[in-house]
C-alpha cells in the first residue's frame, strides 16, 4: 500500500507491507516540493504502475520459467552386486586319455569294482589361482557319495568324502570351530593339524555367480585322512571328512 504526506507543498511517499510496516519510498526529510496538486498524484500514478508492472513481470517470469522448466526426477542409483564368474578350465576331451582333473557332470567311471556316474559338481576357485572340485557321485544302487579333488599347482589329490551331521558337529565341538581354527585336535581317533588356509569363491553345479567361501583344511598325521571346515559368506559353516585314494584305484573313466 502506497500513501502520501504533504505539508505546504512538500510531499512524501511511504509504502506500508501486510504486516503494518512503514517505508519511506520517496521525499526525504522534508519531501519534495510540487507545484500543483496534480503533479503529487500523476507521480503516485507512474509509482503504482511501476510496482504493478514490476509484480506482473515477476509473476510471469516464473509461470514461464515452470512451464520451460522440465521436471526432473531423480532417481537414487541401486548399486550393482559385482557378478563373479567360475574359473574356466581346461578339460581333456579324448576320453582314452581322460585323469581325475578332467572329471565333470556326466561322466562315468569304475571304482572299487562299481560303475558311478557323476551327478553333481562344485567349483572351489582360490585365491592362489588353484581350483578344487568337488564331485556327487551315485552307483547303479542309487548310493551317493561325495568325491573331492583338491589341486595343489599340477598334482591333484582325490579323497572321499562325507558330510559331517550337525549333531556329529556339535558332539565334537566344530560346529563353531571356524571362529577359532586351532592348530590340532582330535577327531575319531586321529590328531589333525592345519594344512592350509585358503579363501575364494564357490560355484554350484550351473551357477553363473559364486559364492564367497574360506576353507580352513586339516590333515591327519598319516596325511591319509581330511578335514575341510568351510565358511560361506552368511557364516553358514559345513564340515567334510575325507579319506585319501589313489588315482590308480580309478579305471574305465568314460563320458556318457
Amino acid at each position: 500500500h502506497i500513501s502520501t504526506r504533504s505539508k505546504n507543498n512538500h510531499h512524501e511517499f511511504w509504502i506500508e507491507n501486510f504486516k503494518g510496516e512503514k517505508t519511506l519510498l520517496l521525499g526525504g526529510k522534508e519531501g519534495f516540493l510540487v507545484e500543483e496538486d496534480k503533479d503529487v498524484y500523476e507521480t503516485l500514478d507512474k509509482i503504482t504502475d511501476f510496482f504493478d508492472k514490476k509484480r506482473y513481470l515477476k509473476a510471469r517470469k516464473a509461470a514461464i520459467q515452470k512451464i520451460s522448466t522440465p521436471k526432473v526426477k531423480v532417481v537414487k542409483s541401486i548399486p550393482t552386486k559385482k557378478i563373479i564368474t567360475a574359473r574356466q578350465i581346461d578339460k581333456e576331451q579324448d576320453t582314452a586319455k581322460l585323469k581325475i582333473q578332467d572329471l565333470r557332470e556326466g561322466v562315468l567311471v569304475d571304482f572299487h569294482n562299481e560303475h558311478w556316474e557323476i551327478i553333481g559338481q562344485v567349483q572351489y576357485d582360490w585365491k592362489l589361482e588353484n581350483t578344487d572340485m568337488l564331485y556327487q557321485v551315485k552307483n547303479h544302487k542309487n548310493q551317493i557319495t561325495f568325491l573331492f579333488i583338491a589341486q595343489n599347482i599340477a598334482v591333484y589329490t582325490a579323497w572321499i568324502e562325507e558330510r559331517l551331521s550337525q549333531y556329529e558337529l556339535m558332539s565334537n565341538q566344530l560346529d563353531s570351530i571356524a571362529e577359532n581354527p586351532p592348530l590340532k585336535f582330535t577327531f575319531r581317533e586321529s590328531v589333525f593339524l592345519k594344512e592350509h588356509f585358503n579363501s575364494g569363491h564357490e560355484f554350484a553345479s550351473k551357477s553363473k555367480n559364486g559364492v564367497k567361501i574360506k576353507q580352513w583344511k586339516y590333515l591327519s598325521q598319516d596325511r591319509k585322512e581330511s578335514l575341510r571346515i568351510l565358511e560361506h559368506e552368511d557364516k553358514d559353516t559345513f564340515v567334510f571328512w575325507g579319506e585319501k585314494i589313489e588315482e590308480f584305484e580309478f579305471s574305465n573313466i568314460l563320458t556318457s
